[in-house]
C-alpha cells in the first residue's frame, strides 16, 4: 500500500465544450516548500574597537614587511660571485648581471632587490651569448649572488661559406670565431658545401658525417709527416668526406668502410705507384673495396 499524500487544490475552473467538460487544477506539494534566502552582510556585524585597532596594526605591518623586504637597501644586491673558468671571462658574465641589476621592469619590480631579482631572466640573456654545459645562480642573503658555470667544449669548427664557428660534440653551435685568431689547429675545420646550412644555431649535417671527419682527424695525427690536413669538406656525395690537404691531392674517404683500410690503400699509392708524381694529381679515391682511382 502506498502512503497516502495530501493535496490541496488552488484552482479549479470548469470549462464545456459540447458534451464533455475538463478541468484544469494545480496542486501544490507540501513537502517541496520553497526555502527562504539568507545572505551573510558583514554590515549587519558590528566590531568592536579592539578588534578595529588589532586588524589596522596587522595591516600596517603587513605594509611595512612588504616595503621593507622589497624597497629596503637592505636586501640590495651589493656582491656577485663568479665561478667559472675556460674561454668566457667571468667579468663578462659580471657586468651582464650588474646591467640586469640596474634595470627596473616598469619602474616597480626593482631588479636590485635580492627577492624581486629575475633569475630566469638573467640565465635566458647569459644563454643567448655563450654556451653552457651548465649554469647556476643562487641568491644568498642579504645581498649577494653566486653564478656557477661551465662552458661547452670544442670540438669542431664549422665553416658556411666565409663565416667559421665553434661546435660542441652534439653539432650545437657555441659562438663565431675569425679564422685568422686560429693560431694552433686543435679542432678538424669541416667546410660544409652540401647546402644544409645552421638553423637555430644547430648544425644540419648528419652527424656521422661530422663524426667521421672527427675520427680521421685524430687518425692522421699518427701519419702527420706524410699529410698535412688543411680541412674536411662535406657536400652532396653520399657517406663521403673529402680531406683537403696543404699540399697534394684531395682525399675520397667513404663513411661506411674502415679509416684504417682506406689510409693504407692511399699510402701504398702514394710511396709505392705515384711517388713523384702524387702532388701533382687532383684527387685521390680510395672509398671503394680494394681499388683506387685518382686522376
Amino acid at each position: 500500500m502506498f502512503p497516502k499524500r495530501n493535496f490541496k487544490i488552488v484552482n479549479r475552473k470548469i470549462r464545456k465544450k459540447g458534451k464533455l467538460s475538463y478541468s484544469s487544477k494545480s496542486y501544490k506539494n507540501p513537502f517541496f516548500s520553497k526555502k527562504k534566502r539568507t545572505s551573510l552582510r558583514f554590515s549587519n556585524y558590528k566590531f568592536s574597537l579592539k578588534t578595529k585597532l588589532i586588524a589596522g596594526i596587522a595591516s600596517a605591518l603587513i605594509v611595512l614587511a612588504v616595503l621593507f623586504l622589497f624597497y629596503s637597501n637592505y636586501f640590495s644586491i651589493k656582491k656577485i660571485v663568479v665561478q667559472g673558468g675556460g674561454r668566457i671571462d667571468p667579468a663578462q658574465i659580471e657586468n651582464m648581471t650588474w646591467q640586469q641589476i640596474d634595470d627596473n621592469f616598469l619602474a616597480i619590480i626593482p631588479q636590485k632587490n635580492l627577492f624581486l631579482f629575475s633569475k630566469k631572466k638573467l640565465i635566458k640573456n647569459l644563454s643567448n651569448k655563450y654556451s653552457f654545459e651548465s649554469l647556476a645562480i643562487s641568491k644568498k642573503l642579504p645581498g649577494s649572488l653566486e653564478i656557477k658555470y661551465k662552458e661547452k667544449e670544442y670540438a669542431i669548427i664549422w665553416q658556411e661559406n666565409e663565416n667559421y664557428f665553434y661546435a660542441d660534440d652534439y653539432g650545437l653551435i657555441i659562438s663565431e670565431v675569425n679564422l685568422l685568431e686560429i693560431s694552433q689547429k686543435d679542432y678538424p675545420i669541416i667546410k660544409n658545401d652540401s647546402g644544409n646550412f645552421i638553423m637555430d644555431k644547430k648544425i644540419t649535417v648528419e652527424n656521422s658525417l661530422i663524426e667521421y671527419a672527427k675520427q680521421l682527424f685524430i687518425k692522421f695525427k699518427e701519419y702527420n709527416s706524410e699529410f698535412k690536413i688543411e680541412r674536411f669538406v662535406l657536400d652532396s656525395d653520399v657517406d663521403t668526406v673529402k680531406v683537403t690537404l696543404e699540399s697534394g691531392p684531395t682525399i675520397y674517404f667513404n663513411t661506411k668502410e674502415e679509416i684504417e683500410k682506406q689510409i693504407s690503400k692511399l699510402l701504398v699509392i702514394k710511396n709505392e705507384k705515384l711517388k713523384e708524381d702524387y702532388n701533382s694529381k687532383t684527387y685521390i679515391d680510395v672509398r671503394y673495396g680494394d681499388s683506387v682511382y685518382y686522376r
